[in-house]
């Protein structure tokens, strides 16, 4: 190559900012989500983490009769075809809200309907 000259063997259809990245889908890695509803939280995480799947407390509740900690609901729903790193949203119990109440005995009836409102 005299003067410097040279040949560029440069290909646009070689060069990454040309070529698109190839599309990669993994079909046939689905398999039907469990019910976890009724179940505790912390026992859940552990399942989910076998499967491969992720999780998010969308929200929490107060629900009476179930205890602290117990899922109320999912989505996707028990039953649905998901794909391994899916995250699933739960509502989480707070449990039964406690509402103090005053004490009274002792009290006038009059004074006691006072504080009950």
């Amino acid at each position: 190559m005299a003067g410097g000259a040279g040949i560029s063997h440069f290909s646009p259809l070689l060069d990454n900012q040309f070529c698109p990245d190839p599309i990669i889908t993994r079909h046939g890695d689905e398999f039907v989500l469990p019910d976890y509803v009724n179940q505790k939280m912390v026992e859940v995480q552990l399942k989910l983490e076998e499967l491969g799947l992720g999780y998010e407390i969308a929200s929490e509740e107060f629900s009476p009769g179930k205890e602290k900690g117990l899922i109320l609901n999912q989505y996707p729903i028990p039953g649905t075809k998901v794909k391994s790193e899916r995250a699933i949203k739960f509502v989480i119990s707070l449990g039964q809200k406690l509402v103090p109440i005053p004490e009274l005995s002792g009290r006038l009836h009059r004074n006691s309907a006072r504080l009950t409102g």
